[in-house]
């Protein structure tokens, strides 16, 4: 799977190294904004959206524009997924330092502000209750939920 600033999302075979598939309108924004949820469906995150596409079904089966769901204009990209140990929770991290948290089956979602200075690059889940996240304000933090 590849994804580009092009609004595509490519499913490509390994055997032929040839595109399979082209998925339009799904933006995908760093190296870090495809995260594979299960053996079925990857979240995808870009400018303003993120996509939780089906790759078995090639198609899109969520997308939240963050044009209609939150009026904080400073938030604007996501840049890297966690599922959470609840297998229900997707922890993402974005711009200026922000985590929102997604919750998959009730779709509601958190924003926590100040989790870092500067953009939000990886996270890691280390067990159960504890994650990592490393910013581009040079700071690798350990959370505990």
């Amino acid at each position: 799977i590849s994804g580009s600033l092009d609004g595509t999302l490519r499913l490509w075979n390994m055997s032929t190294y040839k595109c399979d598939k082209v998925i339009e309108e799904v933006y995908c924004y760093s190296t870090n904004s495809i995260y594979q949820l299960d053996k079925d469906r990857v979240i995808v995150g870009g400018e303003n959206l993120f996509c939780i596409v089906n790759i078995v079904e090639k198609k899109i089966e969520y997308k939240l524009l963050l044009e209609n769901a939150i009026k904080d204009e400073s938030f604007y990209i996501f840049y890297c997924f966690l599922k959470l140990s609840d297998n229900n929770t997707i922890l993402c991290g974005c711009s200026v330092g922000l985590f929102f948290f997604y919750d998959m089956k009730t779709g509601e979602y958190k924003i926590t502000k100040n989790n870092h200075k500067e953009t939000i690059n990886d996270l890691l889940l280390i067990d159960y209750s504890t994650f990592l996240s490393c910013s581009s304000d040079n700071t690798i933090k350990v959370w505990n939920y």
